[in-house]
């Protein structure tokens, strides 16, 4: 994070002197001799969403639970996040997060007094750390949740 300043010797935490574009880059582990030891690319970063290996050491990037700093990368999916709703004429697209190989559905209701929720058709099967879903039957206003599915 580019903040030196925070570094003690009764902290575990380390900053180092730069920090990492949200845009994406590459950043690799070197040992002393230059062997790489790991590295990883990453693309669009989102605020407070945690990205890890999981299970740990495996080369499966995941969108993590919660930040797990010093710990095991938890294999739990997490909650889909909605990130961007977007109405393209009478459209509405929703990109959200997800774990790749999970599937997810769009749901949504007309009156949020309502009891139940109505599926938007055709789930959701993540290839990556984010999906797009298009409701193309809108009608007036929506309220919509996306939920992971077994």
């Amino acid at each position: 994070d580019g903040e030196t300043g925070q570094n003690s010797t009764n902290r575990a935490d380390l900053h180092v002197s730069f920090s990492l574009r949200a845009a994406g880059e590459a950043i690799g582990l070197f040992a002393a001799d230059g062997t790489l030891i790991d590295a990883v690319t990453f693309t669009n970063q989102l605020d407070n969403v945690s990205m890890g290996r999981s299970p740990d050491g495996s080369t499966n990037m995941v969108v993590l639970p919660q930040a797990s700093p010093r710990g095991s990368n938890s294999a739990a999916p997490a909650a889909p996040v909605v990130v961007t709703i977007e109405v393209i004429g009478a459209d509405v697209m929703l990109t959200f997060t997800t774990q790749a190989g999970l599937r997810y559905r769009l749901q949504f209701k007309d009156d949020l007094g309502a009891a139940g929720w109505n599926d938007v058709p055709g789930d959701v099967t993540a290839s990556s750390g984010l999906s797009t879903k298009a409701d193309t039957s809108t009608a007036g206003q929506r309220f919509y949740r996306v939920v992971n599915i077994p």
